[in-house]
């Protein structure tokens, strides 16, 4: 084997994201296959997908339908995730999915609809969901590709989370439509800005790996599912990104964006906060909370999340700033980084290294061993300004001489 293969540096890396679909069962009406195929093969677009973001493996997708054959399949193969359209023949879509629960707990099963109406009706069962996810067919094979990533964050995020420390962005959103839109805009901006802060002297094979630490991205439907996923992961919560209007206590409430983000606001001061919403009056909102605010209906929203993933989710250069937000130093590599920790003024440094600025900022660029020893429960303790910054300066350029590190 090539010794790279056995870098203990990127040991860890080999650790995460164990869970991979590999195996999907589509099950879906001669109807809705056409509709699927019109503009070309599925299992084409979603390799170009993959090879366009220079992800590996691609999933494989078996085509059935009906749920009798689904059933028969998943006896004699083994699927890593199985979607399903609204009408298929011969069971009710809650009915088909769960029987692959009581058969298969373990298998994420996903809803994939024409309509905003087909999901609310399939999913409104004895007042539960019956599928993991739903989703709008939105004509775009993109789509596929950010809901067999989302299976994958949700099944390896607790295991990651711990072994990695890796960052959660939580996206609460209730209408499939809009997370259908939402999810792939948000994939493919992680995955693009995640490949764009890795060293560069990394060959193709680390790269891959390292992109294994990249955030995971949960999502939530009601107020009290969002507030159950951000107490459990708030550790490792990197950003939470949240609509104006969705259920709180069993019913739409126009106001729970806000008082979701206002909540979160004032238990972590200093966590990115974006509001997503269809209704301009909810930029008012968010800047009282303080967060940023992205409307739905404008046509550079991509444009927009790509900025906020720059100025606010640390894909972009560090930026030392006083308290008080005065800019006093900048930084775009590794090196420039340790440079600025040697000047940047002492007020500076304690403010950033009590936020978790640091960690953060060499967590988007998968320094996995280095965001660990620069979060804050190990440096904002260290009371002597002058022992903190020779101590981060010393953790920032061990890790940009390996030869220097403990083995």
């Amino acid at each position: 084997m090539k010794h790279e293969e056995h870098d203990p540096h990127f040991k860890i890396f080999h650790e995460l994201m164990s869970f991979r679909v590999q195996e999907i069962l589509l099950v879906s009406s001669p109807y809705d296959a056409y509709i699927l195929e019109e503009d070309g093969s599925m299992a084409s677009r979603i390799i170009n997908e993959y090879h366009g973001l220079n992800l590996s493996r691609p999933p494989r997708i078996t085509r059935t339908a009906n749920a009798e054959q689904a059933l028969t399949l998943l006896e004699k193969q083994h699927f890593d995730l199985v979607v399903t359209m609204a009408h298929i023949n011969g069971m009710a879509g809650c009915e088909f999915a769960i029987k692959i629960k009581s058969r298969y707990p373990d298998i994420p099963v996903i809803l994939l609809t024409h309509s905003v109406r087909d999901a609310v009706n399939q999913t409104d069962f004895f007042q539960k969901s019956c599928f993991d996810n739903s989703y709008t067919w939105c004509c775009d094979s993109s789509i596929m590709l950010a809901l067999v990533k989302n299976a994958e964050d949700q099944r390896n995020v607790d295991h990651d989370t711990k072994k990695a420390m890796v960052r959660v962005i939580l996206l609460v959103e209730d209408s499939p439509l809009h997370r259908s839109i939402l999810l792939p805009m948000l994939y493919e901006e992680l995955v693009q800005q995640t490949l764009a802060v890795l060293d560069e002297g990394l060959n193709e094979q680390h790269r891959l790996l390292k992109m294994r630490a990249r955030p995971k991205i949960l999502t939530a439907a009601s107020h009290e599912e969002a507030l159950s996923l951000f107490r459990r992961y708030r550790p490792y919560i990197f950003s939470v990104m949240s609509d104006g209007r969705f259920p709180k206590n069993g019913e739409e409430s126009a106001s729970a964006g806000y008082e979701l983000l206002s909540e979160i606001r004032s238990q972590v001061p200093d966590l990115p906060l974006l509001m997503l919403s269809s209704e301009a009056d909810n930029r008012e909102s968010a800047h009282r909370i303080p967060a940023v605010f992205i409307q739905k209906t404008n046509r550079c929203m991509a444009e927009k999340l790509h900025d906020f993933f720059i100025h606010h989710l640390g894909f972009g250069d560090f930026i030392f700033r006083t308290p008080e937000g005065k800019e006093v130093g900048r930084a775009s590599t590794l090196y420039e980084f340790e440079q600025q920790l040697g000047t940047v003024p002492e007020q500076s440094l304690r403010y950033h290294a009590r936020c978790n600025h640091f960690s953060n900022w060499v967590m988007a660029r998968a320094e996995v061993s280095l965001a660990a020893r620069l979060h804050k429960d190990q440096v904002s303790s260290i009371d002597d300004c002058s022992v903190l910054r020779k101590d981060l300066v010393a953790k920032v350029h061990t890790c940009e001489n390996p030869d220097n590190r403990e083995s």
